[in-house]
């Protein structure tokens, strides 16, 4: 039988976090006698540039990190120039992406990929993984755009965008391009998926066989993948479950679950459901865990104050731990933060150099055991841990 508590700390080691510090910029506000004043993110990857406007009457541009500010629960519209992406409903939360302008917040849905591809087209250095920035070039000539049909199924026959195209490639000096729908979706989920990778802690109940429970740790990967483990209450650990895909996992044990909030940045949760008969699941002598509930909320983790750079948030799975870190990347300097479940903070220290990262993970000053990885062709950081015995695998993306 594996001790959480234990294993995680000798593992301690094993958080890393790349964080690649994004911006952050702002907009103005208007108006006297506003009451307090809230302050969100639109992703798409972070969006700058893009015009905001509420119903109290602030407005301004979104920031480098794609804040903007707004009264909490009003409407608050987004545009470029003549282009009106929508007006989102109110009570959203410290997260806005382009699926909220939509009246199904779906996704998937043709509206939502082509407000999407829209913003993609306008990113001024044509790579929209390390943020969508929208030129004051474009801005400028964007006062005279045309209204766009977001509800157009095929918005390449559009003539608004192709006289938009021709707009973006003179203000910006290059050639300027749609995305397809495909990429569309690949960049808005790898946003979403971002935005939910971390740390959750949470605890679980069974009740078939009725009685059984203790605290769980679940990790999301940037890619969405989860692992769940299960312990009882002093973090001695009963099963442990992998999922490859999504939300469905191997070794016949099943979970159902899904985001409470998909707008909230922080104090995410997850409920569901699991099902676990397979007795390969379980570590030797414990019992079966049958059917039940588990419900986790995302672990915050803050850099200090006042650190600068690129920022990447991420997590590592290691032979027995489950780590959220954020690091954050200056010129050649590394500094970040870890944490695990019930287990001490970590920093990380190292140096970065022609897209590899190396560095040390520290608990109370003392070097516990070190961490290599790559900055990847998408912009996300893949690599490995090693701390003590335990040794693992991490995966960061850019910190909304």
């Amino acid at each position: 039988m594996r001790n959480l508590q234990r294993a995680i700390f000798s593992s301690v080691v094993a958080s890393l976090v790349v964080s690649i510090g994004a911006c952050g910029g702002g907009g103005s506000g208007a108006g006297g006698g506003v009451p307090s004043i809230a302050t969100s993110k639109f992703l798409d990857s972070a969006v700058q540039g893009l015009t905001f406007r509420t119903t109290s009457g602030l407005t301004g541009t979104t920031g480098a990190d794609g804040s903007f500010q707004h009264v909490p629960n009003e409407l608050v519209t987004f545009s470029v120039g003549g282009a009106n992406l929508g007006t989102t409903g109110g009570g959203f939360g410290a997260i806005l992406t382009p699926a909220e302008l939509d009246t199904y917040a779906d996704f998937t849905r043709a509206p939502t990929l082509n407000r999407v591809r829209f913003l993609m087209m306008l990113d001024s250095d044509r790579n929209p993984n390390n943020g969508i920035t929208i030129s004051g070039a474009v801005r400028t000539v964007a006062a005279n755009w045309p209204a766009i049909n977001f509800d157009t199924v095929n918005l390449d026959a559009d003539p608004a965008v192709t006289s938009i195209l021709s707009d973006v490639a003179t203000a910006d000096g290059q050639p300027a391009s749609l995305p397809t729908t495909t990429n569309a979706q690949n960049h808005i989920f790898a946003t979403y998926t971002c935005i939910r990778s971390g740390l959750y802690l949470g605890s679980w109940s069974s009740t078939s066989p009725a009685g059984m429970g203790g605290n769980n740790a679940m990790i999301v990967d940037r890619l969405g993948h989860i692992t769940l483990v299960f312990t009882d209450s002093t973090w001695h650990s009963i099963a442990w479950v992998s999922s490859n895909t999504s939300i469905s996992s191997p070794n016949s044990a099943i979970f159902s679950g899904s985001p409470v909030s998909t707008s909230a940045a922080l104090n995410q949760t997850y409920d569901g459901t699991f099902r676990l008969t397979n007795s390969t699941n379980y570590l030797s002598g414990l019992p079966s865990m049958g059917n039940g509930n588990y419900s986790n909320t995302s672990v915050v983790v803050n850099l200090p104050n006042g650190t600068v750079g690129m920022v990447y948030q991420g997590t590592a799975l290691g032979n027995s731990s489950l780590i959220a870190f954020k690091m954050a990347i200056n010129g050649t300097s590394i500094t970040g933060v870890a944490t695990g479940a019930n287990m001490p903070a970590l920093s990380l220290s190292g140096t970065a150099s022609g897209g590899l990262l190396n560095g040390t993970i520290y608990y109370d000053g003392s070097a516990v055991g070190s961490f290599s990885a790559a900055i990847q062709s998408d912009g996300s950081i893949a690599g490995s841990f090693t701390a003590g015995t335990d040794s693992g695998a991490l995966s960061a993306c850019r910190s909304p």
